[in-house]
């Protein structure tokens, strides 16, 4: 299975909102899932960012294994770093591969704590687009089968996100580091994320803390997760090792987050330097959804013609 590290390429682009006290970055909590190294990229190393530091002022990231299981492959470690003027900072962990279960403690020079539990490894998917991939599962004619299946515990190796509507300005990708626009939480897909998110349109207040069900997550993203998990399960019974633990580990965690907003165009997705360094840039109004100052800028730099629109992006 390729990996998918586009979400640390972006986040490597991005500065962490100031304003809020020390903590982890909002995309970053409980239950969540880091990019794992493998074989094709064993040097892989997930990125965790915060803010609400001194400017300056040295902060400490430990990683400290939580049940047995992961305690006899992994011992603690700790990663240090400086914050930048913006009271940002930013650590690289270790390469780990898939699984175990970790706290990771971030702490800063005044003894300052933020903490995150029940965090593991896998493969991170970035889901992307208009309302295409923003249709939720409420609206499938298979979603029952799913709920079921999840109900019984299938896929437990999914935990998902729901990103929040940040119209302004998607290209600077503020949403995946600032501290206080993202206020969902990850989930984790059992029998309690069947029976919470409520039913019905699509979610209202994504962002808001209300949307953590699987009724309300992406379909297009969930059923990718699923058939990579069904793929993953098939090959695992086919290698026929009767170890359970053997085959639960070869059933890598995934990290579903959706960040889909119907209607938006491409250009609000593009950070203003690749947008410089195409020909043709879109231009035309959309008072729904403005664009940011960074792509007014790139429209008077470049030629007016507009772009064709992406539906949907999974990375």
């Amino acid at each position: 299975m390729q990996s998918a590290l586009v979400l640390l390429l972006l986040l490597a682009q991005c500065g962490v909102g100031a304003g809020a006290g020390f903590g982890f970055s909002g995309v970053f909590g409980d239950s969540m899932v880091l990019q794992r190294s493998s074989p094709k990229n064993p040097s892989a190393r997930a990125a965790v960012y915060g803010g609400g530091a001194a400017a300056g002022s040295a902060v400490k990231v430990a990683l400290s294994p939580t049940d047995a299981a992961t305690l006899r492959l992994a011992t603690s470690e700790t990663f240090s770093t400086t914050a930048g003027e913006d009271g940002s900072w930013k650590v690289l962990l270790a390469p780990k591969p898939a699984g175990g279960s970790f706290t990771v403690t971030a702490t800063s020079s005044s003894g300052e704590k933020a903490v995150l539990t029940d965090v593991t490894y896998g493969d991170v998917w970035f889901c992307s687009g208009q309302s295409n991939m923003e249709l939720n599962m409420h609206f499938t004619f298979e979603k029952n089968d799913s709920y079921a299946a999840v109900a019984q515990g299938k896929y437990t190796n999914i935990r998902f996100f729901h990103l929040g509507h940040n119209p302004s300005p998607f290209k600077e990708m503020q949403w995946l580091t600032n501290q206080s626009i993202v206020t969902t939480n990850w989930t984790i897909a059992d029998n309690s994320a069947v029976l919470n998110g409520g039913h019905g349109s699509q979610c209202a207040g994504r962002g808001s803390g209300d949307c953590t069900g699987l009724d309300q997550f992406s379909a297009a993203c969930w059923y990718f997760a699923q058939k990579l998990t069904d793929r993953m399960i098939t090959e695992a019974e086919a290698v026929g090792d009767d170890s359970a633990a053997a085959a639960a580990a070869a059933i890598v965690p995934l990290g579903m987050i959706e960040s889909a907003y119907g209607g938006t165009t491409i250009e609000q997705w593009v950070s203003v330097e690749a947008q410089l360094r195409c020909t043709n840039v879109s231009c035309h109004a959309n008072s729904s959804i403005p664009y940011s100052a960074a792509t007014a800028e790139a429209c008077t730099q470049v030629k007016k013609t507009p772009l064709l629109r992406c539906d949907a992006i999974l990375c």
